[in-house]
């Protein structure tokens, strides 16, 4: 059920129905004056209510456009008021207002419990202005910090800090013009064109920017200086006419769709592209021993070792890094980097890169594989052979049967 209110008077003549409205949960489409929608939206919020199923509809558009997405608003919109009590109630206001007063709803971003799987990813704590967020598994948003900016939303590769309301099932069924503004709530009334999206003060999430793209929509930035740098970008990448039709799993729902979006909009070009944008590369440098930790401990599997005849080597999957560091903090060596950049072919194809190479250390006697690189062997080599146990030492380039007869021989 959705109600629609024609807002032609002013927002204290209206407040109260919308209230009345909203305590029984039922998304309301606002049309009319964006200044005076405005107001009606800032008197829900101190009175506590949930203000995020106020849809608000420029006196240009028509309301039935706004009737899909409304629906959808309303079955999604699940989370309770955040109470922030900025002065003493008095006792009118409490009988007033039924005492929901002073109550604030910001429209602060949840954080996915997901996000503690990434346990060495912090780049949403070191973007935040306002340093709203703790670092700790999973993140915890301040919400007396919070200015709902919306940064944070674009800083998590995986998606995990999201707004639960706005995501691309609701965006696809709002039948939208080919105009379509993003505004904040603190620049509704400059709107004069197009169809309207509410969105946090500087932030949108990148696949929705993504899927609006796609869809050949005009996009109109109002405020959101920081969104209108991430779509300059995005608009100088290889960009193909017509997009195909790729789906891509990256870590969760969100993130995939914004890397099938990403990539669907792509040419097919195999280079690296420096890019501000959620895309990793992985370097390992010299002194690798291939030993496996960055591959065992990745929570996202994109990196793997595996062995082909006589090399053994260690494979990089671009499309499911998200930049999480784990493989730099688990690397024994410290010979690993890891640096934004954007390779269009290998998100496609979804396909990997050998990033590290070895011979695969063999047995000096029956030439079987030992199953780890010649360099690994070499450091134990050198690791025992430092404890003064040469003769030790030199057995580690002998698989067990051939050990026990070296062993053997050298005793008799």
């Amino acid at each position: 059920m959705v109600e629609v209110i024609e807002v032609r008077r002013s927002a204290d003549d209206l407040i109260d129905k919308v209230c009345e409205l909203l305590d029984d949960k039922i998304p309301v489409i606002l049309h009319g004056d964006l200044s005076k929608v405005k107001e009606i939206m800032k008197l829900a919020r101190k009175r506590g209510e949930n203000w995020l199923l106020l849809i608000p509809c420029p006196p240009w558009e028509e309301v039935e456009n706004y009737l899909d997405y409304a629906e959808r608003v309303g079955k999604t919109v699940e989370v309770s008021p955040v109470a922030k009590l900025d002065k003493p109630v008095s006792r009118m206001e409490l009988l007033k207002y039924k005492g929901k007063v002073v109550l604030d709803y910001p429209e602060i971003p949840l954080v996915d419990s997901k996000c503690q799987v990434m346990s060495d990813c912090f780049l949403c704590v070191e973007s935040c202005p306002y340093k709203a967020i703790i670092k700790e598994k999973p993140v915890k948003i301040i919400a007396d910090r919070c200015a709902e900016c919306g940064i944070c939303l674009l800083s998590c590769p995986s998606n995990f800090i999201y707004l639960p309301w706005l995501n691309v099932d609701v965006v696809s069924k709002l039948k939208m013009s080919q105009v379509v503004t993003l505004a904040p709530l603190s620049k509704l009334d400059q709107v004069k064109e197009g169809t309207l999206i509410r969105v946090p003060e500087e932030g949108f999430p990148l696949h929705l920017i993504l899927y609006l793209l796609k869809m050949k929509k005009e996009i109109e930035i109002i405020g959101l200086d920081y969104m209108k740098k991430l779509v300059k970008i995005i608009k100088e990448l290889p960009l193909k006419e017509t997009p195909d039709d790729l789906s891509i799993w990256r870590v969760d729902e969100r993130s995939s769709d914004e890397i099938s979006l990403l990539a669907s909009m792509l040419e097919d070009i195999d280079e690296w592209l420096d890019t501000p944008l959620n895309y990793f590369t992985v370097k390992v440098n010299q002194g690798c021993t291939l030993c496996g930790s960055c591959a065992q401990a990745c929570p996202t599997d994109a990196l793997k070792v595996k062995e082909e005849g006589q090399i053994i080597m260690l494979n990089f999957y671009h499309y499911k890094c998200v930049g999480c560091n784990t493989c730099i903090r688990v690397c024994p060596e410290e010979v690993i980097e890891v640096r934004r950049s954007l390779n269009p072919h290998l998100l496609k194809s979804s396909s990997s890169i050998r990033v590290f190479e070895d011979e695969v250390a063999t047995c000096r006697k029956c030439g079987r594989p030992l199953g780890r690189s010649v360099t690994m062997n070499r450091k134990l080599e050198d690791k025992i052979a430092r404890t003064g146990n040469v003769k030790f030492a030199e057995l580690v380039w002998y698989c067990d049967r051939c050990k026990d007869e070296v062993l053997f021989k050298d005793l008799m």
